[in-house]
């Protein structure tokens, strides 16, 4: 959540795509739900068959250049995609079943101990004599620590139960921050979430890897595409399509201050304060 929180690229894509889904649309939405980010792939243009994932790399390289590929600024999110939240609940859940039959047997083993004792009592008073051992020393040695580490399992059971208590309000309240509805939010499980994160990376850093190598051999071509060239003068005199219009259109768009604006206030929630959207992250995010 906080390697979310602190990636400017990832609030960039997610700029991006706003200002991209709202131009198409034509309106003016706040923001969209995250799992769309995985359609980004399988949506193409009806021009050059392109899917828009790729139009969203192009634009990010030219607008904001200092981006990252995202998938190495979130290594944890990854790393969280991978387990199963839903089954620590009823791991702590065995755990406490088992705590508690510890303690059961525990108190069957005082009560047989305290038989055994009191026949050892009766023996001794008719005369017979027994010679004690090491084992029965060891046996009680283990018996005194026995009362000892139960209470630390559940000591320990205690503090896990609290520390999965916070980080499932912590990721709560960030699905909050993110946009999400209350309703959305209990639906919403967090392998599930960290999961279409990580994909999306993966898919988003193998795309600009592509874009960039392109690029690569572009520049290695030798400036065939340079405007001082005759191919770079053929192409200044050819009049602009429609598309190259709605790709210049889009341009302007992410250009604007309102989209700069929007930036920093990707996803708001409703019950933001705008004192709280200028500030640094530590003290905007309230999770």
């Amino acid at each position: 959540m906080e390697q979310l929180a602190a990636s400017q690229t990832f609030r960039c894509i997610l700029a991006t795509v706003l200002a991209i889904g709202n131009f198409l649309n034509g309106c003016k939405a706040r923001g969209f739900e995250l799992s769309y980010l995985g359609k980004l792939s399988q949506v193409r243009d009806t021009h050059t068959r392109q899917p828009l994932l790729l139009h969203v790399c192009v634009l990010l390289l030219q607008l904001y250049p200092q981006s990252t590929d995202l998938h190495s600024d979130i290594t944890a999110v990854t790393k969280a995609g991978k387990f199963d939240y839903s089954l620590v609940q009823s791991d702590l859940a065995q755990l406490e079943a088992l705590c508690k039959a510890s303690w059961e047997q525990l108190k069957m083993l005082d009560k047989a101990e305290e038989k055994r004792k009191g026949g050892k009592v009766e023996k001794r008073r008719g005369g017979g004599g027994g010679g004690g051992g090491e084992a029965p020393a060891a046996e009680g040695s283990l018996r005194h620590r026995l009362p000892r580490i139960l209470k630390e399992c559940e000591e320990r059971l205690k503090v896990l139960r609290a520390v999965h208590r916070r980080v499932i309000n912590r990721f709560h309240s960030f699905l909050l921050f993110l946009g999400y509805s209350r309703a959305m939010v209990r639906d919403t499980k967090a392998e599930d979430f960290c999961k279409t994160i990580s994909d999306f990376s993966l898919e988003y850093r193998t795309t600009r890897q592509a874009v960039v190598l392109r690029r690569e051999r572009e520049r290695q071509k030798g400036g065939a595409e340079s405007p001082n060239t005759p191919v770079g003068r053929r192409k200044r005199q050819q009049t602009p399509t429609q598309e190259d219009e709605e790709q210049c259109r889009l341009e302007e768009v992410l250009r604007t201050p309102e989209s700069t604006s929007r930036l920093d206030v990707t996803l708001p929630r409703a019950r933001r304060r705008t004192a709280d959207v200028q500030g640094p992250i530590s003290r905007r995010m309230k999770w």
